[in-house]
């Protein structure tokens, strides 16, 4: 199984430097109009989960096999740009929010943590305050009423631990904490580490309620050797800055609000609430929730609330200074960034959709000033959105390309007739899947199954393919030319070995190889006709789907690639770890470190007809 890894963004790079024997903006790949460099190559192989991966090194195929995929990307990418592909409504509105926040996150990073600097003195306060570790119990009330008359009988001699008692029994709290540096919120920190033994603290307020703190005792951490103590103060700086930093952005944040201004129609947004309540309370009814009764806003949400809304879906929900936002528009963000609801009452969700404009306003205003400062012009900003725009790109248009092919009912007979009469080796696999409709819910599952999870559990619970579900997401032998990513995975995984995600128009899938075989096709087994036909249907779409693509690709291989540099990608050193990286964005959002890509290299052997140059 993969290893699921979270990090600031900022950390890739460092993770990386080790990674590069060339320079990293040497080209790999020159396809005229774009190019392959190094620096991409390695960043987008560091974090993709790919088949085969799991061994101990990597051989120059495999390496290989992923440059072709990325070949093919950035492929469809250009064909994408001659068609006007960015016409269509959806793939422009996903595009462009994901834009917004690699320019919101350019903005943060210039304006907050480009400014983090850490004073000499406070850098050796903190280090001494981790060495420190405070044993204090704690009285607790949400009434600030009621802990200053505690206070006060305290002060008039009241005894502490009877009221702790009394107190902890009546909120059903353990009132022991051990404090280390960073274990409370500054202000309570700094107030308890000056409180001498067997004092306790004024009231202290928090989101929650108040607190008073009494030190029961302190115990100084002097017997630690060299790299105890490095380790000390390497966590000691990190906590420091991460505090800097949260000043840094509650400072920002004030200000650059102070005078922007927006708001909603009213009369709109109470005519879009019911329809996003009808939709939830569907979820409810027939689905499973993706964690502790949490349902999110999917794709297929999302369109069948636009079919509810018609015409009232071009209406003006949203008024800013400078543009105004449709219910449409503000729908689309909401499912790029992220909705999801643990009650399906109109109440609750018109809270939550007044809460989501209101972030959405934030978001508009931030960007905006990203924009305006030429954040997207900077180097390794246009950098990152032009990745993810040749992702985007080949991914629609290949999807496009799939829902226009047809298969009639004469090519399944002709089909049918033609392996009766010859019979063909195929390879057949059985897996179990679990299919999710978020990243979120892939992250769940991951962290599950690293847990030690039954993946036939997992998959009865919160499974999509609810047949499959049905029998712990078990498949039954099928030939991997059929269900197309997942079929052709399938084929490179060892028996037992778990992958995902993989990016289908269904969804994310994680799958686990059960079983693998080579067999002789004997279609007189099969007795159920319509089921033959249906999988039929689905190979030949797949394979029509292949041989359309693969002729695209090559043709424009020929008329776009220059050069592909082997000896650079083979002097290339890359990990055989395989890793699911999320990356943080500055001022809210997540996403993958790099866009996830499936292998495809059939494409390249059809160029090899075209072009006999061609190793």
């Amino acid at each position: 199984m993969m290893k699921k890894i979270i990090i600031p963004f900022l950390l890739i790079s460092a993770l990386l430097e080790n990674a590069f024997s060339q320079p990293k903006d040497s080209i790999l790949v020159d396809l005229g109009i774009k190019k392959i460099t190094v620096e991409e190559f390695v960043t987008r192989f560091e974090f993709t989960p790919w088949p085969r991966r799991n061994i101990k090194y990597i051989d120059d195929e495999l390496k290989f096999e992923f440059l072709k995929t990325l070949i093919a990307e950035k492929l469809l990418s250009i064909y994408g740009d001659e068609i006007k592909i960015d016409t269509n409504y959806e793939l422009n509105q996903a595009y462009k929010n994901l834009e917004k926040m690699i320019v919101r996150d350019a903005l943060y990073r210039k304006e907050i943590k480009d400014k983090i600097e850490i004073d000499g003195q406070e850098l050796n306060n903190a280090i001494a305050k981790s060495l420190i570790t405070i044993y204090a119990r704690y009285i607790f009330d949400p009434d600030s009423s009621t802990i200053f008359s505690i206070y006060f009988s305290l002060i008039n001699g009241a005894n502490f631990d009877s009221i702790l008692t009394i107190n902890a029994n009546k909120y059903n709290i353990d009132p022991s904490m051990e404090i280390t540096y960073g274990t409370l919120v500054e202000d309570f920190e700094t107030i308890v580490y000056v409180t001498e033994t067997g004092e306790y603290t004024i009231p202290l307020k928090s989101n929650t309620g108040w607190y008073i703190f009494k030190v029961d005792s302190t115990r100084m951490n002097v017997a630690l050797g060299p790299k105890e103590l490095n380790d000390a103060a390497r966590k000691a700086e990190k906590i420091l800055k991460q505090r800097i930093e949260d000043k840094l952005y509650n400072n920002y944040f004030r200000k650059f609000f102070s005078n922007k201004r927006g708001e909603a129609d009213g009369e709109i947004f109470w005519k879009f609430v019911p329809l996003v309540t009808k939709r939830f309370k569907y979820k409810f009814e027939n689905q499973s929730p993706i964690r502790n009764n949490e349902y999110i806003l999917d794709p297929g949400d999302v369109i069948q609330i636009e079919k509810d809304l018609d015409n009232l879906k071009d209406s003006i929900l949203i008024i800013t200074d400078k543009r105004n936002i449709t219910v449409r528009e503000f729908l689309r963000s909401l499912l790029f960034k992220g909705f999801s609801v643990v009650d399906s009452s109109e109440r609750y969700i018109a809270a939550k959709l007044n809460k989501a404009i209101k972030n959405f306003l934030e978001d508009e205003y931030l960007a905006e000033e990203g924009y305006r400062q030429g954040l997207h012009f900077k180097p390794e900003v246009k950098k990152d959105i032009d990745m993810w725009k040749d992702f985007y790109y080949s991914t629609w248009y290949s999807l496009s390309l799939k829902n226009k092919i047809e298969v009639t009912d004469e090519e399944i007979e002709n089909y049918i007739r033609d392996r009766s009469i010859k019979s063909e080796e195929v390879i057949l696999v059985n897996i179990q899947e679990i299919l999710v409709d978020s990243l979120d819910k892939v992250e769940m599952i991951l962290n599950k199954l690293s847990d030690g999870a039954d993946f036939g559990q997992l998959a009865r619970g919160y499974s999509k393919r609810k047949w499959a579900a049905e029998k712990n997401g078990e498949f039954g032998f099928f030939p991997t030319t059929m269900y197309e990513e997942i079929g052709k995975t399938a084929e490179k995984l060892k028996v037992g070995e778990i992958f995902g995600p993989i990016e289908t128009k269904e969804g994310y899938s994680i799958i686990k190889l059960l079983d693998k075989k080579i067999e002789r096709a004997d279609t007189s087994k099969i007795q159920d006709i319509s089921e033959l036909k249906e999988k039929i249907r689905n190979e030949l779409k797949q394979k029509k789907f292949d041989l359309e693509r693969d002729k695209l690709v090559s043709t424009l291989a020929q008329r776009y690639v220059k050069n592909i540099n082997i000896g650079l990608l083979k002097s290339i050193n890359v990990t055989s770890l395989n890793m699911f990286v999320y990356r943080y964005m500055g001022f809210g959002g997540k996403m993958t470190a790099v866009p996830i890509i499936t292998p495809y290299i059939s494409w390249y052997e059809e160029w090899k007809k075209i072009n006999k140059s061609l190793p």
